[in-house]
Order: structure tokens, then sequence, then C-alpha cells
């Protein structure tokens, strides 16, 4: 083996080594969250669910007709569930946009007809939200959230 040949074959074998290794990172701990969204007792349709963890990727989930809601992470894996740890939580309502439609165009036609939301826009807010709660690894976590409209 000439030297130009052995250079070759040392930095192909470094490389190999160091992109193996940056591959190696440990994906986010990820666990099963779902919920209900409800307002007097009566569950909210169209609301967005925003988990925003410590660490790891956020998660959002949007309510059914039965006020339920399921998570997932809004990164490139789109798992099922939220980052394990402490998350902030945030709400946002929605119901005025649920008649709204796109057009060709990319326009979106605002069908709301000057229709407010429900909640308080103190739940959309990270900085305003009163919302936390800890995801546990290793089980299935409910979290069941009654807001209050003026957002106490």
């Amino acid at each position: 083996m000439n030297r130009g040949t052995d250079y070759r074959v040392r930095f192909f074998l470094l490389f190999s080594l160091l992109t193996a290794f940056v591959g190696c990172e440990e994906p986010p701990k990820i666990a099963e969250v779902t919920g209900t969204i409800t307002m007097k007792g009566k569950p909210l349709q169209f609301v967005n669910v925003d988990f925003y963890p410590d660490v790891g990727p956020n998660a959002r989930g949007r309510t059914d007709e039965n006020g339920r809601y399921e998570l997932r992470t809004m990164d490139q894996a789109y798992v099922l569930g939220a980052a394990i740890g402490a998350n902030k939580v945030t709400l946002l309502d929605m119901w005025p946009a649920r008649n709204d439609v796109m057009e060709e165009s990319g326009t979106v036609v605002d069908n709301s007809k000057g229709e407010k939301g429900r909640i308080s826009v103190k739940y959309a807010d990270m900085g305003t939200t009163p919302l936390q709660f800890t995801v546990e690894g290793g089980k299935k976590n409910v979290f069941d959230i009654e807001v209050d409209p003026r957002g106490k």
C-alpha cells in the first residue's frame, strides 16, 4: 500500500467512526398523554392543546366534539405522546376559525363573523398560562382541564 492510499484508508476509517458517534444521541423520552377540555362541565371542541417541555420536542393535540385530545410530538418523528418531565401547557380556542376555508390561492377566508373565542387568551400565552403538568414515563398520562372563561 502506498502512502496516498494509506492516508485515504485512515481518513475513511476516522470519518466512519465519527459519523457513527454523531448519530448516537438518545431520542427524547415520550409518554402517552390524553385528556379532556371542559368549561362549566361541557366539552370544548376545536381547542389546540400544546405542551412545552423543559427538554424535548413540543407536543400538540386538538379536541374533538367530546373535548378529548391526544398529543403528538411536533418534531419529525410525530410520535404519539409528550416529553417526560415538566411541561407548560397552552390552550388556543380555534372555535371561531372552525368554518374558515382556504382558497386555491392560499388565502384564508374568515367565516367567523366576528365571533370571539370561548376561553381567556391567558391560556394561549406561555407567559400567562396557569397550566403546568408533569408527564410521567411508563404510564398513560391523563390531564383533564376545566377552563375558566375568565382565565382564573
